[in-house]
């Protein structure tokens, strides 16, 4: 029997912010998970974790599975197709956000925290991340 798998997401502003600037999103088909938080007191936070979102779900969930599909970063060979996958979309949500800042002065000087969890029965569980922003595993009713 595989892994199953039961996903939710939610946000909250918490007790600090008076801003939401969390955007995530969940693809179950994929195994992918994907979680950021735009820098809080920053300009624009909130469209750096929007950008950060859809351009990882975007490299993860079809750009990579194109069958004309060529690297954008350097790949380390010692490491399986989904690491190298997550770390490059990572990459690429990462030039999608200093380039949306260089041509937008509203988001000059925004930024992003993220953590992206995907799965494959090939390499196993991957996570990535990006700042502050945490994964946590919940094994017999405990955080860890």
């Amino acid at each position: 029997m595989g892994l199953r798998f039961s996903s939710a997401g939610s946000t909250d502003v918490g007790r600090a912010r008076e801003a939401n600037e969390d955007a995530f999103q969940v693809c179950e088909k994929q195994n992918l998970w994907i979680l950021a938080d735009g820098m809080g007191g920053h300009v624009a936070g909130a469209v750096a974790s929007q950008i950060c979102v859809e351009a990882i779900a975007d490299f993860m969930t079809r750009w990579c599975r194109e069958g004309d599909f060529e690297w954008p970063f350097e790949i380390m060979d010692s490491r399986s197709f989904d690491e190298n996958a997550l770390l490059n979309s990572v990459r690429v949500a990462n030039v999608r956000i200093y380039n949306r800042a260089q041509v937008d002065e509203d988001c000059d000087g925004m930024g992003t925290t993220c953590v992206v969890m995907c799965y494959s029965e090939q390499a196993g569980m991957v996570i990535a991340h990006v700042g502050d922003s945490r994964t946590y595993r919940l094994r017999e009713q405990e955080m860890v």
